[in-house]
């Protein structure tokens, strides 16, 4: 297990605020590109694997046409079948071109997605431009400069144990009126609630999966009503507080919001939006 302060014990980065962990995973001289995969060690891997029972895989990811017009004016999916006949192959048989934006549906965002607004830094204060970002043939970060995922297939990937922290079925039974599409918020302590109820129990380096209804309110729905939901950039999450970002980090977890603990969500980002605080 990797030891890594507290929140409130992290070493203060010049210009950022408290609980910034820029530099926790640097070592001998090289910057980490990384953030809290670190704490996935083959130790941690090995728990997880030992508490398997059944077997049975569950695909988290969302279709990438799910959404007809991302917001932001993110560009949709476009599919193109291509037929062998009208190549020179001239053969029974099909390819697949797909083109879109990364965040028309589920993904895990890079460590370079958002900046630091005021510093125009990412993590672990990694300054890029769209030249260094364009990692094309013959142009790859081989030497590891930039902390964008494709360094994940290097280590080896994302395995982790999961626990789900079903909000929307906690919320429907205890009758807690909640609106996906609103700036509707739960707290550390809500978590801390759906998992005593559902007897979890949350170890290092789990990956938290939260449930919220999110995609299940965009799903089947006319476009339309899809752009409309979309474009009002309101969505329901966690609150954008020191305290959310203090408990993601104590608990030896991984999300977007802290870089300690993993969450994987239904919604267009971790917090909701828009956002009470400033992190």
């Amino acid at each position: 297990m990797v030891n890594l302060p507290s929140f409130d014990d992290l070493p203060k980065v010049e210009g950022m605020p408290q609980g910034c962990a820029w530099g926790i995973f640097d070592k001998d001289g090289k910057k980490d590109v990384y953030g809290a995969l670190n704490i996935l060690t083959p130790e941690v891997v090995k728990a997880a694997y030992a508490e398997l029972k059944d077997g049975v895989s569950v695909s988290l990811n969302w279709p990438l046409g799910a959404i007809a017009q991302p917001g932001f004016g993110r560009k949709g999916l476009k599919h193109t079948v291509i037929s062998f006949l009208d190549t020179p192959l001239n053969a029974h048989g099909y390819d697949d071109e797909v083109e879109f934006n990364t965040q028309c549906s589920s993904q895990w965002d890079s460590l370079c997605h958002v900046h630091h607004q005021e510093s125009a830094k990412g993590y672990n204060g990694v300054q890029t431009n769209v030249k260094e970002l364009t990692q094309e043939y013959g142009n790859e970060d081989h030497d590891q400069k930039l902390p964008t995922l494709n360094h994940w297939h290097k280590r080896g990937g994302l395995v982790a144990r999961g626990v789900l922290i079903d909000w929307k079925r906690y919320a429907d039974e205890e009758g807690i009126k909640f609106d996906p599409f609103d700036k509707d918020s739960f707290t550390p302590e809500d978590i801390e609630k759906v998992a005593k109820k559902q007897g979890v129990e949350f170890k290092p380096g789990d990956v938290i999966i939260i449930r919220s209804g999110y995609t299940e309110g965009l799903t089947g729905i006319p476009a339309e009503k899809q752009s409309e939901l979309l474009s009002s950039h309101k969505a329901c999450g966690v609150t954008g507080d020191v305290a959310t970002a203090k408990w993601f980090w104590n608990k030896h977890c991984k999300s977007d919001l802290t870089k300690k603990s993993y969450s994987h969500i239904d919604l267009t980002h971790l917090e909701q939006s828009p956002l009470l605080q400033e992190i």
